[in-house]
Parts: structure tokens; C-alpha cells; sequence
């Protein structure tokens, strides 16, 4: 029954980082991965979407220097690797956190 337990906050910590700490009530740590993981996610997309956005934007705005695109190249791909794999480390460390929550737990259950 423990392992099937175990499963579940493993799963739940899948949905997002954290998640699998607010189920075993470490508030603070659930709440600094949850909140990094969500500002990450954030800057990704932003990254992703910024080239878009500005060439949006010269098109509305800037209509008499012609219709200029961004061009999208390596930095582009850098930009955004740099949050999407410091997105994946937090998840690494949610569930690092996790196995080490749940292993003393369980050590703590057998007392």
C-alpha cells in the first residue's frame, strides 16, 4: 500500500514541482519549486513568443520602413534552452527532494 502511495506523490509532483511536496505538507519547499518552475515556464514561453511578438509589432507600428521579420538563428535556440533546461533542473531537484522526503518518512513510519 506504502508503494502505491508513493506512486501518487510522484505523479502529482509530474503535474508540476512541488505539488508532491504540498501533499506531504512542506509548504515552503512546494511553494519555492512551484513558484521557480512557474517563472521559468513563463520566461520559456515569453522567449519563444518574443520574435513573433516584434515582428507583430514592426508590422502594425512601423509600416513605413516595410514589412521587417526578426530573423530566428542560433541565439534564438539558446535563449530558450537557458530557461526550459533550468526548468528541468528544478523538476530534477522536486524529485530528488521528494525520494528524500518520502524515504524519511517512511523511516520515521517504522519507528
Amino acid at each position: 500500500m506504502e508503494k502505491k502511495k508513493n506512486i501518487y506523490y510522484y505523479g502529482m509532483n509530474a503535474i508540476a514541482p512541488g505539488i508532491g511536496q504540498f501533499m506531504l505538507k512542506r509548504w515552503l519547499r512546494g511553494t519555492i519549486q512551484l513558484g521557480l518552475a512557474l517563472f521559468l515556464f513563463i520566461w520559456t514561453c515569453w522567449e519563444m513568443l518574443r520574435p513573433l511578438l516584434l515582428s507583430v509589432y514592426n508590422l502594425l507600428f512601423k509600416s513605413e520602413q516595410g514589412a521587417q521579420t526578426m530573423e530566428i538563428g542560433y541565439m534564438y535556440l539558446v535563449r530558450i534552452l537557458i530557461p526550459l533546461l533550468l526548468l528541468l533542473s528544478v523538476w530534477i531537484w522536486s524529485y530528488i527532494d521528494l525520494a528524500q522526503l518520502l524515504r524519511d518518512k517512511a523511516r520515521s513510519d517504522n519507528k
